[in-house]
């Protein structure tokens, strides 16, 4: 199966997952994830590795996304000092076989205004970015993502779509120094999301209150350990790291059906499953 076969199709994070965009990592860890979402009926498209080599993303999620029927391809500016010196035209040549294969109407490309009129980089980084049916979450205040890279997306997005979608941002605390939003909240069904409260201001606090119904919270030690960053596949089947014992059992609790993981090896890299995978199509509900 190729995308251009296939409509694109994200509307939140937890439909039925048809098919992701993910690198070809050679650990165990992240080889048995990618098996075990074949085994699931999940069509898995792997990044080329020559498309890779010399650029240090070893998560697909930092620099693309894809919203409603759109490939977003991000804005990233780590500094050399992270070893991330790769500016937009490499980013489009990492896309490789995924943008060769999509309609030039279904491709955004945000990054072609990578900064501004006062030379400020716009980044946009999908991490921050959550799709929640009519709502579009982004992370503000964490390491990456910034207000211009938020600023662009919603203009952009209500010059695409109009009213179909609200771009709305959760602002974190600075000086807690968190990644991506999705290090701290993560929506698992319509009604219910994971969420560590801490680091994210009270003012979002209460607008996740707003939106969900049942909130399960993590500790810090949790937070810490990326317990948040897990990955739905549909039917309330949830991949965890299968360490996180309590998470596991208020999944569970919850009527969700978790799927135990060793991924502890991506996770010293600093992220877990859902900066491992891009999806690509969700079912439509």
């Amino acid at each position: 199966m190729s995308v251009k076969e296939i409509d694109l199709n994200i509307q939140n994070e937890y439909a039925p997952l048809k098919s992701v965009y993910m690198s070809d990592r050679q650990n165990p860890d992240h080889q048995g994830f990618i098996g075990q979402l074949k085994s699931l009926g999940v069509d898995v498209i792997l990044a080329n590795k020559t498309q890779l080599s010399g650029i240090h993303w070893p998560f697909l999620r930092d620099p693309f996304m894809v919203v409603d029927d759109t490939f977003v391809l991000g804005g990233i500016d780590r500094g050399a000092d992270n070893g991330i010196t790769t500016r937009p035209p490499d980013i489009l040549s990492t896309a490789g076989n995924i943008y060769d294969l999509i309609h030039d109407n279904k491709f955004t490309w945000y990054a072609e205004a990578v900064r501004d009129k006062q030379n400020i980089p716009v980044i946009l980084e999908g991490g921050d970015v959550i799709v929640h049916n009519g709502t579009i979450f982004v992370g503000q205040g964490g390491q990456f993502t910034n207000k211009y890279g938020l600023r662009l997306m919603q203009e952009q997005w209500d010059k695409k779509f109009g009213n179909k979608f609200n771009v709305q941002p959760i602002y974190m605390q600075p000086e807690a120094q968190v990644t991506h939003l999705d290090c701290v909240f993560n929506p698992i069904s319509e009604d219910t999301a994971i969420v560590h409260f801490d680091p994210i201001m009270p003012a979002s606090r209460a607008l996740i209150k707003k939106y969900f119904e049942r909130l399960i919270t993590l500790k810090r030690s949790e937070y810490a350990a990326l317990a948040a960053n897990v990955f739905s596949v549909g039917d309330k089947q949830v991949f965890v790291e299968k360490r996180q014992e309590r998470l596991i059992k208020e999944l569970t609790k919850n009527s969700f059906k978790p799927i135990p993981t060793k991924f502890s090896i991506p996770i010293s890299s600093g992220g877990s499953f859902r900066c491992a995978t891009m999806p690509l199509i969700r079912e439509k509900e």
